[in-house]
Formats: structure tokens, C-alpha cells, sequence
């Protein structure tokens, strides 16, 4: 009996340290800032790894413009290099960079089109597919502080209540 159970414990102990293992993942971030009013905003890629104890060497996403242009080259960050080929573009380092949360590349776009053509960048990378839009500035009416038109109601009110106790108070209003 005392065999059997030690080789159903072996057993187990098979089949469960093996599910134990993580895969490494990775993958990219992407940040836009507010729109100028000439059209043009910037992207900001990052890269994200874990479970990855020999650190990652090589990145690479591919671009799809929607009524948007890229302008420029892409300036990288750290220790990556860009390499641009048509819409996909390539990240390799010569040192492998083992850091969690890293930055690429900073990418310069421009809005083409018509002003109310609403424009966006599709990166697909790992077979993650992210749309990034540049952010829209909101603009809010801005307080006056002035309360008269707030007094004035309220005064009416407060006449209004007054003079409906008084004439119910008194239901001779006029002496003759």
C-alpha cells in the first residue's frame, strides 16, 4: 500500500512542477501627446518584458496611417536603434536589456486630410493590434464669478414667499 502511494505522489509531482513554468512575454506601449495646432503630435513607443531572465535584443512593429503622415525619422531612445523600412519598423541593441519597462523610439506625426478627418496610427506588434490617436484638448467655458443673476433670483423668491404668508395671514388686506 505504502507503494502505491508513493508512486501516485510521484506521479503527481510530475504533473504539477512542470505547470509551474512561465513563458517570457513582451511587447510595446504607445503614448500620444495633444495635437498643435499645426497638425502635428508625437508617439511615444515602449517596450515591456517579463519572465525573460536573458533580456530582449530586437523589437519590431508595423505602422498602419490613417490620414496621418509620418514626418521625419524616428529618434530612438537608450541604447536602441531604429531601423525604418516602410511602415515596419525594426529595434535592435547591441546589449541585451533585461529591464522591465524600457523606451524605444519617439515618432513625430502630422494630420493630413480635411480638419475634421479624424486620424490614427494601427501598431500591430506579437499580433497585438493597439490604435493610437493623437489626444484632444478639451476646452472648458472659464467661471465669471458673478453671482448677481443668482441674487437677483433668489431676492424674487424670497418677495414672493413673503408677500403669499402676508396676504394669507391677513385676510384683510385693505382697510376702506
Amino acid at each position: 500500500m505504502k507503494k502505491i502511494m508513493g508512486l501516485i505522489f510521484l506521479i503527481a509531482l510530475v504533473v504539477i512542477l512542470p505547470a509551474k513554468v512561465n513563458a517570457a512575454s513582451w511587447g510595446m506601449t504607445y503614448d500620444s501627446t495633444d495635437q498643435d495646432t499645426d497638425g502635428y503630435f508625437t508617439v511615444t513607443l515602449k517596450g515591456f518584458q517579463s519572465d525573460n531572465p536573458n533580456g530582449i535584443e530586437s523589437m519590431s512593429t508595423t505602422m498602419t496611417l490613417t490620414n496621418v503622415e509620418l514626418v521625419g525619422e524616428p529618434v530612438s531612445s537608450g541604447t536602441w536603434t531604429v531601423v525604418r523600412e516602410g511602415n515596419t519598423l525594426n529595434f535592435v541593441t547591441s546589449v541585451a536589456v533585461t529591464d522591465p519597462e524600457f523606451t524605444l523610439a519617439t515618432l513625430t506625426f502630422k494630420k493630413t486630410g480635411a480638419a475634421d478627418d479624424k486620424c490614427s496610427i494601427t501598431f500591430k506588434c506579437n499580433e497585438v493590434e493597439k490604435t493610437v490617436a493623437p489626444k484632444t484638448k478639451t476646452v472648458k467655458n472659464p467661471k465669471t464669478g458673478n453671482v448677481l443673476p443668482y441674487a437677483v433670483i433668489m431676492v424674487g423668491i424670497v418677495m414672493a414667499v413673503g408677500v403669499y404668508y402676508i396676504t394669507r395671514s391677513n385676510t384683510k388686506l385693505y382697510k376702506i
